[in-house]
């Protein structure tokens, strides 16, 4: 069968036309999975064997957070700490604060600390991100050096080489936990970054025996 000149003039013509309508998109699409993806730092819990001390630090309300008071009662407690500007921080908030959601009635008890943030920003995170559990601070950026927080020691005894270090977040159990003493806990699990979502709650199960 023979194709006329019109017919051949056409579709070399129309050919090049439909594949960059069809191509092109998938190639966007594409492009934007990755800088999503790029855009976490997630980090496996692994085990620690940090020398963590009792800590007695105040909330934005004026209040105390006591780590040796605020764990009775409970069975395994979360201490995550965070920058208010860190956007890594919030993507781990959202992952913790629904695990608490989650299990605070079956033994599940988080503390957050916020590091190198003003208390300004602080607030702004509180009023956006809204909390379930308690959140304390450290000290205002403008007066508490990096190498000086404690969120700091116990990264860097961990090995984390990060800059700024946040989300830094460990898990303890309170069986574990040292009584009547400075130092609280010589053992824990610890992340430095966010935490993968189905390895904690799997690792919450655990350790709160839920099957």
């Amino acid at each position: 069968m023979k194709m006329s000149l019109a017919v051949l003039f056409r579709a070399l013509i129309f050919t090049p036309i439909l594949a960059i309508v069809f191509v092109v998109p998938s190639y966007g699409q594409s492009i934007g999975t990755k800088k999503d993806e790029s855009d976490h730092e997630y980090s496996e819990l692994k085990e620690a064997k940090l020398e963590i001390r009792d800590f007695d630090f105040q909330t934005l309300t004026g209040g105390r957070v006591k780590l040796s008071e605020a764990i009775e009662g409970r069975k395994l407690v979360i201490v995550t700490y965070f920058a208010a500007w860190c956007h890594n921080s919030k993507y781990d908030f959202e992952t913790i604060n629904e695990l608490y959601k989650k299990y605070a009635d079956q033994g599940l008890s988080v503390i957050g600390i916020c590091e190198y943030s003003s208390r300004k920003a602080l607030k702004t995170f509180i009023e956006e991100m809204k909390p379930e559990y308690p959140i304390c601070i450290e000290g205002d950026f403008e007066k508490l050096s990096r190498t000086a927080s404690s969120h700091y020691a116990y990264r860097n005894k961990f090995g984390d080489t990060r800059i700024w270090g946040t989300p830094f977040t460990m898990v303890f159990t309170t069986d574990e936990f040292k009584k009547g003493g400075e130092i609280i806990s010589t053992r824990q699990l610890a992340a430095t970054g966010e935490l993968m979502k189905l390895e904690a709650e799997a690792i919450i199960r655990e350790k709160l025996a839920i099957k």
